[in-house]
């Protein structure tokens, strides 16, 4: 039997994120160096703390395999879920899981008030068709924007 459940996640579960989130982003595409355990394990709770986080994880008989990991944000157009990480374990990738895994979300974001998913990624990684796939569509004026503030 292939049970598949979608939970609520929390600053008690960095435990059990920690390693799935570590074994995903330190892989291919993304080869982020996660080897400073303690900065990773701070922006893990960055991101499941309690003010306007809004953090699910994928079950699959019983073991966590997936991650959604984001903020409410209440904007002029209405409540936004801003995924900020999203992720399926390596060995799991490419079974339809993820979208599996954003379907299961939407009505329980619809319980919260929550009208829209907003997320970032890449175009040139794999997740960007994955994205595009399920129904996500480029903003033509959105943008991101990054500086490094120069050390004295």
């Amino acid at each position: 039997m292939d049970e598949r459940v979608v939970a609520q996640l929390g600053n008690r579960d960095v435990d059990a994120v920690q390693p799935l989130f570590h074994e995903v982003f330190t892989q291919p595409p993304w080869n982020d160096d996660w080897s400073d355990t303690t900065r990773l394990r701070r922006y893990l709770l960055d991101l499941l703390e309690p003010s306007g986080s809004l953090c699910f994880g994928l079950y699959k008989q019983g073991v966590l395999i997936g991650l959604s990991l984001g903020r409410v944000l209440h904007w002029y157009s209405g409540t936004e879920y801003h995924i900020q990480e999203f992720c399926i374990k390596k060995c799991e990738q490419a079974k339809g899981l993820g979208a599996d895994f954003l379907v299961r979300m939407e009505p329980l974001l619809l319980q919260q008030g929550i009208e829209s998913i907003l997320l970032s990624t890449n175009r040139t990684a794999p997740s960007y068709e994955f994205y595009r796939k399920q129904g996500f569509n480029e903003l033509a004026d959105y943008i991101h924007l990054y500086k490094n503030i120069p050390k004295e």
